[in-house]
């Protein structure tokens, strides 16, 4: 008997009633009889929370590639995620990272270079819990060394935008 490593994303931000919606749903698509090699196969083991800060999805199923590819040792080994008969990881998923339009302040002097511009104009633009990931792009007006005024995109991500869970692991097919 062999197993196969399942990722499977479920919207909702209790993680026990996402994980059990998962379950149910891979259990209706692929049955109960076991070695699905899908979280349908975990009903009984449950799951370990790896991280509960929310990431982009690509980034979640990164992490978790990562861990169920890691040569023994990885620090989530005690967990047995990566055994077919171990529980299903869990990482908390946001929407994505959300734009925000911003003008840069003038100031005397003007801003160093574009990161102290952007630092300065996203100060109270991000809502609460939200963190920025990209200085984005901008039009900006110089004097030839300093940056004067302009407006940027900046794109930002955090914990009020959870939307959902990655569950992966190992199951038996």
């Amino acid at each position: 008997m062999g197993a196969v490593d399942f990722y499977e994303y479920q919207v909702g931000t209790d993680v026990a009633e996402a994980f059990r919606a998962a379950v149910e749903h891979a259990q209706r698509e692929h049955g109960t009889r076991g070695c699905t090699g899908t979280i349908a196969d975990k009903g009984g083991d449950g799951f370990v929370i790896v991280s509960a800060v929310p990431v982009v999805l690509s980034e979640a199923r990164f992490a978790a590639r990562g861990i169920l590819t890691a040569p023994g040792g990885n620090r989530w080994t005690k967990a047995n995620i990566g055994h077919r008969g171990g529980p299903a990881g869990a990482i908390a998923v946001t929407r994505g990272r959300r734009e925000h339009a911003v003008e840069i302040p003038v100031v005397p002097g003007g801003h160093a270079d574009k990161a102290a511009a952007v630092s300065a104009a996203v100060t109270g633009q991000p809502t609460a819990g939200e963190h920025v990931v990209d200085g984005g792009d901008g039009v900006f007006e110089t004097d030839g060394l300093r940056m004067l005024r302009g407006s940027a995109t900046v794109r930002a991500a955090g914990a009020d935008l959870h939307t959902g869970w990655l569950f992966f692991g190992s199951a038996p097919v």
